[in-house]
């Protein structure tokens, strides 16, 4: 199988954007997008799907539905740690800061590229409470070498990785 070139999957995706190509890298894994749309910051993985979206005017509303339904379960409790498996442009990390500004908050993330992405394209703070990763959340969650577990007790651990 080819992968085709940059400019031709750009130029066969970006109409489902409707905004301007401002960054992009690519790592291992594959092409990493940023893209503008008006008040609207997008991150996609080189494909037609947004994996995150932020409104700048206001990054703490959740734009995508799934994430506002992934926050629904602080209507209901208020946990004093949360582990997120997966970053993305941290749109749920926003809204999770915003709601429990005290509450201690772990992110694990594969690609170390997203995360330089989502601090300099997405406003993801550095903060005492925020502790970020870059491991594979499926070896990170099982332990240690000599399987003592890792600190990952959480009341709640939200799951935002494509793959696991």
């Amino acid at each position: 199988m080819t992968i085709p070139a940059f400019e031709e999957t750009w130029s066969n995706i970006k109409h489902f954007f409707g905004g301007r190509l401002i960054h992009r890298r690519n790592d291992q894994w594959g092409d990493i997008l940023v893209v503008d749309n008006r008040h609207q910051r997008v991150l996609s993985f080189g494909s037609a799907y947004e994996q995150s979206c932020i409104d700048l005017r206001a990054p703490h509303i959740p734009v995508h539905e799934y994430t506002r339904g992934m926050l629904l379960g602080l209507a209901f409790a208020q946990p004093a740690h949360i582990t997120f498996l997966g970053l993305g442009g941290g749109a749920l990390i926003h809204s999770a800061l915003h709601l429990l500004p005290d509450c201690e908050m772990q992110v694990i993330e594969l690609r170390e590229q997203v995360v330089e992405v989502a601090r300099e394209y997405f406003n993801v703070p550095q903060k005492p409470n925020l502790d970020i990763v870059v491991a594979d959340a499926r070896f990170e969650l099982r332990g240690t070498p000599d399987n003592r577990p890792r600190p990952v007790s959480a009341r709640a651990v939200w799951l935002a990785a494509a793959h696991l």
